[in-house]
């Protein structure tokens, strides 16, 4: 419910604080007082759009702020992330020069929107000559929920819808990627597998150009082998021969010369050198021979690698490094694929789940509206209108899945015997609009989810009887949810659980709101003898016999 109100420098209002109590809250004053001002300062905070010209003449800023007692955060608040604080949510709205404003919610920004989205689970404005809710199908609609209990219910089928409609969505945006998904997945498919296919290991181009080298070369090097084979080692002037013969002179002359005996090992050493690259050689020269295919192996190897190189990176890490992120693409591509018939397959599920809470909500809808039907009617006699004619008519909705079900939900009206019921929107006046929207607001009371309703002036234009039973409904609405209630009647006021009294003052020469909480009884009296007008004494008189009654 709405616990307190707090305005700074809107209008004629300069600095003002109202709190608010469960039940009937009514505020009185006199005509021009300022009454809308404190209705159009809680629209303000609650998100509705403003002009600089409600900024009080002289100031640069005009703050509002709602607090409110909440036993459930609204869920579009949930997801924002803004939970109640101590079990309030307090939404201030600040209003600058030369235009702009802010919203916050507990201290939080928030789009107007979101503010606005938030303000219709908290309070339910019902204006004198602002119907235009009852004359749209879709608020006939909730209404209807609201009278039969089934806002929780409406609540589940949308929550459903949502869920249907972000799915298909979903479902839309990968299904128009289907075919550029398949190409990818083809082009990764064939990457890996020409890279698999390839079984490169590091190092192999290196050897590879190093054997295509010596194949290249093989005629020159065994050649080369022969002649180096046929010095160390052949039958004439052979280098191992002279080293093995001048080996063994400079071991005879180290026997008389110590000193040479190192150079006599180091020769004999050398001459085993020399023999054993002679063996090699020889043994080169009987492996080696050209070998064409071989080459041709080896060209294309290099060819293919070269192709791999081109295509995926300079080095063979390169190479294999793009392979594995091909394939982890490919992964998330077939998860993907995956994703998609799984989303067809919930968009299906969540169509029948809608389905069948629809099919439950028609039923319970059709049930309500009898029932309906007929205690409008009831109401609308205590209310004065007591030969009008109502009928709750539904009418198929071709788009489904939708947020309100299967049918859309038209009243019809007529508060003339022998006319024929036609759309409310088409037969009722302003008034007739105003009685039938209060009439549906004293019906929903138990039911209703929204914690506060504020009406402004529901009571003008009746009287007597009328009258009586408006209060009576009025106290009926306020045991079950905070009703805020702008009056002229004293009959309404004297029913009130808090009262206020609006009254504009002049200070330094300018007009000033002031809120005068009316706790004593006699300053209740004298509001409610003002308020009755005439000869002082009677109109005194009344005024305490309703306050007795009450």
């Amino acid at each position: 419910m709405l616990h307190t109100l707090a305005i700074k420098n809107i209008a004629l209002i300069e600095d003002l604080t109202l709190d608010f109590e469960p039940g009937l809250n009514v505020l009185t004053g006199e005509t021009g007082a300022g009454k809308s001002i404190i209705l159009d300062a809680l629209e303000l905070a609650l998100g509705e759009r403003a002009t600089v010209d409600r900024i009080r003449t002289g100031a640069v800023k005009a703050v509002v702020e709602a607090v409110f007692t909440v036993r459930e955060v609204p869920a579009c608040l949930k997801a924002a992330g803004i939970e109640a604080d101590e079990g309030c949510l307090a939404f201030r709205r600040e209003l600058y020069q030369p235009g702009r404003s802010n919203c916050r919610i507990n201290g939080q920004a928030v789009p107007l929107a979101l503010c606005r989205e938030a303000a219709e689970q908290l309070v339910d404005f019902l204006v004198q000559g602002e119907h235009r809710e009852i004359y749209l199908s879709s608020k006939q609609g909730e209404m209807l929920d609201a009278f039969a209990g089934l806002t929780g219910a409406r609540q589940t089928l949308t929550k459903v819808y949502r869920r249907w409609a972000k799915a298909k969505e979903d479902a839309a945006r990968h299904a128009e990627i289907h075919s550029e998904r398949l190409r990818r997945a083809d082009t990764l498919r064939y990457q890996t597998a020409e890279i698999d296919q390839a079984a490169l290991r590091e190092g192999e181009v290196e050897e590879l150009l190093l054997e295509r080298e010596w194949l290249l070369n093989a005629a020159q090097i065994v050649e080369k082998a022969v002649k180096g084979m046929a010095l160390l080692a052949g039958r004439d002037n052979a280098a191992a021969d002279m080293l093995g013969e001048a080996a063994v002179i400079m071991g005879e002359i180290s026997r008389y010369k110590a000193e040479y005996k190192p150079y006599a090992e180091g020769i004999s050493t050398a001459t085993h050198l020399v023999k054993e690259a002679a063996r090699e050689l020889e043994r080169l020269v009987d492996r080696t021979e050209y070998e064409p295919q071989r080459l041709d192996a080896v060209e294309k190897r290099l060819e293919l690698l070269e192709n791999l190189r081109r295509k995926y990176g300079p080095t063979v890490r390169d190479i294999l490094g793009y392979r594995e992120v091909a394939a982890s693409e490919l992964l998330t591509l077939d998860q993907q694929e995956k994703d998609a018939a799984d989303l067809e397959t919930e968009v299906e599920k969540l169509r029948s789940e809608w389905e069948a809470c629809a099919g439950e909500l028609r039923l319970a809808r059709k049930k309500s509206a009898l029932r309906l039907e007929k205690e409008i009617i009831s109401e609308l006699g205590a209310l004065g209108m007591g030969r009008t004619l109502f009928r709750v008519v539904f009418r198929p909705v071709k788009d489904t899945p939708n947020p309100n079900g299967w049918d859309e939900v038209e009243f019809h009206f007529t508060p003339n015997p022998g006319e024929p019921l036609k759309p409310l929107i088409n037969t009722a006046s302003g008034g007739e609009a105003a009685r039938t929207a209060f009439a549906l607001k004293v019906l929903s009371a138990a039911n209703d989810m929204v914690e506060t309703l504020f009406l402004d002036e529901v009571d003008t234009g009746i009287s007597g009887q009328t009258l009586e039973a408006v209060a009576v409904r009025l106290r009926h609405i306020a045991e079950q949810r905070q009703v805020l209630c702008i009056t002229h009647q004293a009959l309404i006021a004297a029913s009130a659980d808090n009262h206020h009294l609006i009254v504009k003052n002049m200070e330094r020469g300018r007009s000033v709101i002031k809120v005068i909480p009316l706790k004593d009884k006699e300053d209740r009296i004298k509001e409610l003898v003002r308020l009755v007008g005439g000869d002082p004494e009677t109109a005194r008189q009344h005024a305490a016999r309703l306050l007795r009654n009450e």
